[in-house]
């Protein structure tokens, strides 16, 4: 790769990279902002930890996500080759992400054990807070679909230039990263890559946030709902439960069965053996693990 062309590529991944830091950034701002004007003109919304946890969606959803759709789409988008994908192809895929899902759970329970580990609050702790309203809008609708947008409409428009393992590895990662939560970066990160997957090979994000938004509501809202409710129905939650690991081992099957139709597109752009030093190695990356670490931070405080 020419010196030219490694400077402008590696300009275009830093863009990328630091569209979430000015989410993070525009998000803790406007909370503030929303936060004043609370105590001001409605100090009942901040009684309670749920008004607060409005204040923050709002703050998320109006403010930081849109900062950072603007900021990545100074990056110019590439023309994508598109394929399609049958209903059976995308239930064998969601299943897939069910086994993702359970895997990494596993991982970041098996690691939370560690003293000293930054786990941070999951979301049966953010469920414990929050009633259903605040879940089925902003965990189970809003929140995939901004995060659709942003992490697979458009990076993936912007990454598929490197081929599909290099868009589908850094999209996952960035994406798992967001996060800024250690309990869920490695399920994140799997479900990312699952993803990622579908939007390189059909260009069509609504198939992604359809799944994105089941895969929150069965395996957040819908055994919190059981499990946290006054009745404590463990019946329930249990036979949800036995569903959730029937799901993941169906997945786990269908990924050694189906991993040789696997299609990974190579991208136009040829990359050095360095390209993986210089995707990280960038401005725009310390920017963003710099973000993510001290939002880890705040969560545990």
């Amino acid at each position: 790769m020419e010196p030219f062309i490694k400077q402008y590529e590696r300009k275009r991944l830093s863009t990328l990279y630091i569209a979430p830091a000015l989410m993070y950034a525009g998000t803790l701002l406007s909370l503030l902002i929303f936060m004043g004007a609370a105590l001001l003109f409605a100090p009942a919304v901040m009684a309670d930890t749920e008004g607060f946890m409005w204040l923050e969606a709002a703050a998320q959803f109006a403010i930081g996500m849109p900062l950072c759709a603007v900021c990545m789409l100074q990056v110019p988008a590439d023309p994508m080759e598109r394929f399609r994908m049958g209903a059976s192809d995308l239930i064998k895929i969601f299943l897939i992400c069910c086994f993702f899902m359970v895997a990494g759970s596993l991982i970041s329970t098996a690691l939370g054990t560690i003293p000293g580990f930054p786990a941070g609050p999951g979301i049966d702790e953010t469920l414990q807070q929050a009633g259903l309203p605040y879940q089925i809008i902003s965990i189970v609708i809003l929140g995939p679909l901004w995060e659709e947008i942003i992490f697979r409409k458009l990076m993936l428009d912007r990454l598929n230039r490197f081929g599909d393992r290099a868009a589908m590895i850094i999209s996952a990662f960035v994406f798992a990263a967001y996060h800024a939560n250690m309990q869920q970066f490695f399920y994140a990160f799997g479900v990312g890559l699952v993803f990622a997957y579908i939007y390189l090979r059909t260009g069509k994000v609504r198939y992604t946030a359809v799944m994105h938004m089941l895969v929150n509501f069965l395996y957040g809202v819908l055994p919190g709902f059981f499990l946290l409710s006054a009745e404590h129905n463990l019946a329930a939650s249990a036979v949800i439960g036995a569903a959730e690991y029937a799901c993941a081992f169906a997945g786990f099957v269908l990924l050694i069965l189906e991993r040789k139709r696997i299609r990974l597109l190579k991208g136009w752009i040829r990359l050095p053996k360095s390209f993986p030093v210089h995707a990280v190695l960038n401005p725009g990356m310390i920017i963003m693990i710099a973000c993510c670490a001290g939002m880890i931070l705040l969560n545990r405080g």
